[in-house]
């Protein structure tokens, strides 16, 4: 089961006709980077030709509203939209939260492969 975590905002968020005051995270995936990353480029001009780039900003945004599985009674995923209306303190807690998650996922990853490579590196004595 995924990690999830809430968050109480100083500042509720309207959507529709509710007062938003907390928002629900979950640990993101490689998919959410995935589409981030595709919903982020954006063809340019280059002195090579045309190339695809990415904003890292948008990248994380992206990341972030795919990581919000609800924002008080309203379903995420969530817009763009609806992230730039948090207020700045808001935002930061919620990505200084995503980015406590994405670290403690990263360190039971790393917990995992040294017990595994503990075990597949055995030999008889």
């Amino acid at each position: 089961m995924p990690l999830t975590e809430t968050i109480s905002l100083t500042t509720p968020v309207t959507i529709g006709k509710d007062d938003c005051h907390e928002i629900v995270l979950r640990e993101a995936t490689g998919g959410d980077v995935i589409e981030a990353q595709e919903e982020s480029e954006k063809l340019v001009m280059t002195a090579d030709g045309p190339q695809l780039v990415a904003s890292p900003t948008l990248v994380g945004m992206g990341v972030l509203r795919r990581q919000v599985v609800k924002i008080g009674n309203v379903d995420g995923p969530v817009d763009l939209v609806t992230l730039k209306r948090l207020s700045v303190y808001d935002l930061n807690q919620v990505q200084l939260k995503a980015d406590a998650m994405d670290a403690a996922t990263e360190a039971e990853a790393l917990k995992a492969r040294t017990a595994m490579r503990g075990r597949t590196g055995e030999q008889d004595g």
